[in-house]
């Protein structure tokens, strides 16, 4: 039975989040609870390979491992690999572990790796997780154990040099950086109910009401999403998807005037900068939604017009400047 009393001394802990950057920036709300509760505390990331690499930006971690958990990609454990992760978290002594998933994930093969490799203490949802913003659902499970924050904004920092090296890459693909520029992520890492090229209409019109620039962004692997997406935003638009590691994307982001987006990542990862997020989402994926950063949602559907968008977009634009002017 899980007590606050046993994890009071608790203080090298594993915190395990398996599947992507969105879902380790959706937890660091999660993760400053459990440094704030307990002084001294260490915490230490069990995360995707991708997902271990936002480590570096996020100051609540002290250190990170990747992996690539075979039964997340439905495949049966692999006995070597797990059997190294099992010995190399078991030489590291931890006092006790988190398992932190998205609502609909099963916990059961992160909980018995932690549980074999010899952790005493192992924390996870009972069953699937309840309805809520995936952020809430994870401070919801630390709080089962004691552990609170004195804010629940996400964190994410970009260090200095990557803000010069984003900014010489936009120079390189043409984009004038001391000009107001928008960015458009269209993401393709599953199927989504509305097209790349209506996305990249919204971003041409956008950018002709506000005279800003468009910046394209994404990972290698949608470089072509990217591409076409592109050619749909029109002559003002710029692509430097592929070109970009992980804190230059942020540093991209925080210096933009406003994100759009049909995917998670992005949108949690621009909330963390505070920049402003159009979110054109899929059914379900308002629990992965910008979190306490002004944002628009929009359900997408194959009647969603483009000028729907577009309004949203001005809505939230007029919002943020009668704000700063208030």
């Amino acid at each position: 039975m899980v007590t606050v009393e046993n994890w009071a001394g608790a203080r090298k802990l594993l915190c395990v989040r398996l599947d992507g950057v969105g879902g380790v920036i959706a937890t660091t709300p999660a993760f400053r609870a459990l440094r704030q509760s307990t002084p001294n505390r260490r915490l230490t990331l069990l995360a995707s390979r991708t997902g271990a690499r936002a480590a570096a930006c996020i100051p609540e971690i002290d250190e990170a491992i990747g992996y690539e958990a075979p039964w997340l990609a439905g495949l049966p454990p692999a006995a070597s690999a797990d059997s190294a992760m099992r010995y190399a978290l078991g030489m590291r002594g931890f006092d006790a572990a988190i398992v932190f998933s998205r609502r609909g994930d099963d916990a059961s093969g992160a909980v018995s790796l932690c549980r074999l490799a010899g952790i005493p203490l192992v924390h996870a949802a009972e069953g699937r997780q309840g309805e809520g913003h995936d952020v809430a659902c994870q401070l919801a499970l630390v709080a089962a154990i004691g552990a609170t924050a004195e804010d629940d904004k996400l964190s994410f920092r970009p260090p200095p040099h990557a803000s010069w090296r984003a900014r010489m890459k936009l120079e390189e693909a043409g984009v004038e950086v001391h000009r107001p520029f928008i960015v458009l992520h269209p993401g393709a890492t599953r199927a989504r109910d509305w097209a790349v090229s209506r996305l990249g209409e919204a971003a041409r019109e956008l950018s002709q009401i506000l005279d800003a620039q468009v910046v394209v962004t994404g990972n290698a692997a949608e470089r072509e999403v990217a591409e076409e997406s592109r050619r749909a935003a029109g002559d003002r638009a710029r692509c430097v998807a592929g070109s970009l590691a992980l804190d230059e994307l942020a540093a991209l982001l925080e210096m933009s005037a406003m994100v759009l987006t049909r995917d998670a990542m992005p949108a949690l990862l621009a909330s963390a900068l505070g920049t402003a997020v159009v979110n054109v989402h899929a059914e379900g994926a308002p629990r992965h939604a910008p979190w306490r950063v002004a944002h628009r949602l929009v359900p997408a559907s194959a009647a969603l017009e483009v000028e729907e968008v577009v309004t949203q977009a001005c809505e939230l634009w007029l919002d943020i400047h009668w704000r700063a002017a208030a």
